[in-house]
């Protein structure tokens, strides 16, 4: 049990806390994890007294130590978890069968990590685990020259019925969106009003740069591999990042004007 006194922040705690600000303020792109591609080591998440802590493995550049983020009851953790699964189940039950590189090149085409919350490095995992769970069987496995052998799937019924329980489940239940940018911007007034200034300056470049690059995506032709909704789920994005803009440059106008924060 806490004592009745007031806590405080450690030193080092009041940094870390500092750079997750300034890091939310100055990054776009949904909450993910990292991992390495097939085969090779990645980022590797813990749960220890409340807290995530990030290891980077060997071979990739990373934090030089664990870094610790607040952290929630895991709900937050679960619900990515299963948007993604609904994501590689929808898209290998018309590639399939497939591997996990092909449905990997799949989702990339679809921009997939702008709105999915997805880490292309996990699709490889994701399918392992999968398939432990039965929700995919593998079948013959196929061979590039000198290249390891590439283990494709299949839904399996049971991965068929989880995949329309998550389809019905988004459809009609209304989740959160968490946006770490949404949480920094809860504590603005942390940040000098100079550095405050650039930080939404370089959120309406980043914002205006993806929805040009989204542009692109949706103008292009439409192919059998790519079905044609997909352009307007992209659509979905830039709308939202048409929301950000406009609440950052409203925002801007007030810091400057001295009325935030």
């Amino acid at each position: 049990m806490p004592s009745s006194r007031s806590l405080q922040f450690s030193e080092d705690a009041e940094s870390v806390l500092r750079e997750l600000l300034a890091y939310s303020l100055l990054t776009w792109g949904p909450e993910r994890h990292t991992a390495g591609h097939e085969g090779q080591p990645g980022n590797r998440w813990r749960w220890r007294d409340g807290l995530a802590e990030r290891d980077t493995l060997p071979g990739r550049m990373g934090w030089s130590r664990p870094t610790a983020a607040l952290a929630g009851t895991g709900v937050r953790a679960r619900r990515t978890v299963s948007a993604t699964r609904l994501l590689i189940l929808g898209a290998l039950r018309f590639m399939q069968p497939a591997h996990g590189y092909s449905v990997r090149q799949e989702l990339e085409s679809w921009r997939a990590d702008e709105w999915a919350n997805v880490a292309f490095g996990s699709i490889y995992h994701a399918l392992n685990r999968m398939a432990e769970e039965g929700l995919l069987a593998p079948v013959d496995a196929e061979r590039p020259s000198r290249r390891s052998a590439r283990i494709s799937y299949v839904v399996t019924p049971r991965g068929e019925e989880e995949f329309q329980r998550l389809l019905r489940e988004y459809w009609w239940e209304r989740k959160p969106l968490v946006d770490p940018f949404q949480v920094a911007a809860a504590f603005m007034n942390e940040l000098p009003r100079d550095e405050l200034l650039t930080a939404l300056g370089h959120r309406l470049a980043l914002a205006r740069g993806t929805i040009d690059a989204l542009g692109f995506e949706i103008a292009a032709p439409h192919t059998e591999e790519k079905p044609r909704h997909v352009a307007q789920v992209l659509r979905l994005s830039v709308e939202r990042l048409e929301a950000e803009i406009r609440w950052v440059e409203a925002t801007l106008a007030k810091v400057e004007r001295g009325e935030l924060p």
